[in-house]
């Protein structure tokens, strides 16, 4: 696994007792960075993985499905309406063009 903020530290040359105790106080400070990191985002899985936030993400999920089938339900009632009240209109004024030649004959 790749660290993508990963710091470049060159160690210096360690000459003297003292330059190693430096460079040891910089490595213990550096680790215990990385130990509240992890902490940090083991707490964060902890509260995801949580029953209360499962539970709630389900919820809004559920809430979400819910409101666009109930959308997608009453756009598609509103075309089948204005489709049914297109189709009876045809149904009682129908066009002359539509009446055939033997039914003009009928009506004469």
């Amino acid at each position: 696994m790749i660290m993508k903020n990963k710091t470049q530290h060159k160690i210096r040359a360690i000459r003297s007792l003292h330059d190693l105790e430096l460079e040891k106080a910089r490595l213990n400070f550096e680790a215990l960075k990385r130990e509240e990191q992890i902490k940090g985002n083991f707490r964060n899985i902890v509260d995801f993985l949580s029953f209360r936030n499962l539970f709630q993400h389900l919820s809004n999920d559920i809430s979400l499905t819910k409101s666009v089938v109930s959308t997608a339900f009453s756009v598609g009632k509103k075309i089948m309406e204005k489709f049914k009240k297109k189709k009876k209109k045809n149904k009682d004024n129908p066009s002359p063009i539509t009446e055939t030649p033997v039914e003009e004959k009928l009506q004469n």
